[in-house]
């Protein structure tokens, strides 16, 4: 599987950061992904590492950039975002919490036994994650992006 713009996207209004691949030997960070352009993404990248290129653009072809995303497991850690230090899950509010038993998710049941799901709030909370930068495709596991908490 290859890294392909229908990943990156829906992130794109959220301020994407990831790593630039230039060469072998060079990787700037700190990128912004900003744009496309058929294969190709558009980039601001500030790197205190290269100077000269602090403040420039560039185009980097879609296998020269790994997005930084938070794993799904990140839900329930305390991250920050924008100066924000919360926990996505009591965020999202998709359940209620108890000190000896961790969260409880709230059904409702109707006449038939099944879980309600509103799915407006279900998009509105889709859109959160990709805020939040949350791999909601996998591409960690697949190797397409990088883990942020594991970068310094």
């Amino acid at each position: 599987m290859e890294l392909e713009l229908k990943h990156l996207a829906p992130y794109f209004p959220y301020g994407l950061k990831g790593i630039a691949y230039v060469s072998k030997d060079i990787a700037l960070d700190n990128v912004d992904i900003i744009g496309c352009n058929r294969s190709e993404l558009y980039c601001k990248y500030t790197s205190e590492r290269y100077k000269n290129m602090s403040g420039a653009r560039k185009w980097f072809d879609l296998y020269e950039i790994k997005p930084l995303l938070l794993p799904m497991s990140s839900l329930y850690t305390e991250i920050t975002h924008n100066g924000k230090t919360f926990i996505p899950w009591k965020e999202l509010d998709w359940g209620s919490w108890n000190d000896e038993i961790g969260y409880i998710v709230s059904a409702e049941y109707g006449e038939n036994p099944r879980v309600a799901i509103n799915v407006l709030d279900f998009i509105d909370d889709y859109y959160k994650l990709l805020e939040w930068h949350f791999d909601v495709f996998g591409l960690i596991d697949k190797g397409l992006a990088l883990d942020k908490t594991k970068i310094k």
